[in-house]
């Protein structure tokens, strides 16, 4: 159960990476800076991101108490 658990953990964090890399190869390709790209890329997609990892804290909340 604890592999499967950090499996699950291991997978959203390289989905989130994933999610902001594309998001920064976006902004680059509409001719930004690279700081720029990767700052505007990663303040567009904090919110949701924040709430996927929120949603993946309360469940797994129950197992700790």
């Amino acid at each position: 159960m604890t592999l499967g658990g950090l499996a699950l953990a291991v997978g959203i964090l390289v989905d989130e990476a994933t999610v902001t890399v594309e998001n920064i190869h976006t902004h680059l390709g509409n001719k930004r800076g690279l700081a720029l790209a990767a700052y505007e890329a990663t303040s567009e997609t904090i919110g949701p991101r924040l709430l996927a990892m929120l949603c993946v804290l309360a469940v797994f909340i129950p197992a700790f108490s």
